[in-house]
């Protein structure tokens, strides 16, 4: 009995996909809105949500940085993750000074042995 259910299990699971998410969804739009030297960091933390890292220097600059993360894939087969990271550095009266964008991909395979 116990043999059948795991069977059935892996048979009706082992083509289902899953999309997992996590962090801030970051479009060509929401960067497009900034404006190195007119943007205030307070802005975007309004628009965006909380970044999901801070820092702020003893001079008063500080960095945050946002990121977002979509993985993909199947229980037995593997899948495909996307990851972008947003970093967002202010000066010291909170204007945005610089905006780096980082984006990677990977895929997976997974095999039973």
């Amino acid at each position: 009995m116990g043999r059948a259910l795991l069977t059935l299990f892996v048979v009706v699971f082992a083509g289902c996909t899953h999309t997992v998410r996590s962090g801030t969804p970051i479009d060509a739009r929401r960067l497009a809105a900034l404006e190195v030297g007119t943007t205030r960091c307070a802005e975007i933390q309004a628009a965006w949500g909380p970044p999901q890292y801070r820092s702020q220097s003893s001079t008063g600059t500080s960095m945050i940085s946002y990121s977002h993360i979509v993985a993909t894939g199947t229980a037995f087969s593997g899948g495909h993750s996307a990851m972008t990271i947003v970093l967002l550095q202010c000066d010291e009266h909170g204007v945005l000074t610089k905006v780096d964008r980082h984006d990677s991909a990977a895929n997976t395979t997974t095999s039973i042995n």
